[in-house]
């Protein structure tokens, strides 16, 4: 995955130029997954804002969108989790089909009757699929 760091400063970029239907104020950042394999970052200027921005909060995101770049270069971490979720997967798999198994199980029922042990024939008189 390539990435781009575009960071987009200033609090009028993210609110005014992007529609954020449902909520009732712009975030303070955020991370844009592109065509492409390229991320986009949004952090808005604290000091752009109209509103009144707690710079402890607005560090807090800076801090965590870091963190997020940081960890998208590290190679061996994106093995790492590569191969975490496909194990997950792999549970998550074998614990459906158990549940498949024992819906199924549910469903069916022995009904008494048929032949004993006794009654069997020999494995000598059963014709071969030759005949």
């Amino acid at each position: 995955m390539d990435i781009t760091n575009f960071i987009t400063s200033g609090s009028t970029d993210a609110a005014g130029d992007l529609k954020w239907s449902g909520l009732d104020h712009a975030p303070l950042g955020g991370i844009l997954m592109m065509p492409g394999g390229n991320v986009k970052l949004l952090l808005g200027n604290p000091t752009d804002s109209d509103e009144e921005l707690d710079i402890e909060e607005w560090s807090q995101v800076s801090s965590c969108l870091g963190y997020l770049m940081f960890a998208l270069n590290k190679k061996d971490w994106m093995l790492e989790y590569v191969t975490y979720e496909k194990e997950l997967e792999t549970v998550l798999e074998s614990g459906l089909q158990e549940m498949e198994r024992s819906r199924m199980r549910a469903h069916l029922r022995v009904i008494d009757g048929g032949k004993t042990d006794a009654d069997a024939e020999p494995a000598s008189e059963v014709p071969s699929e030759s005949e």
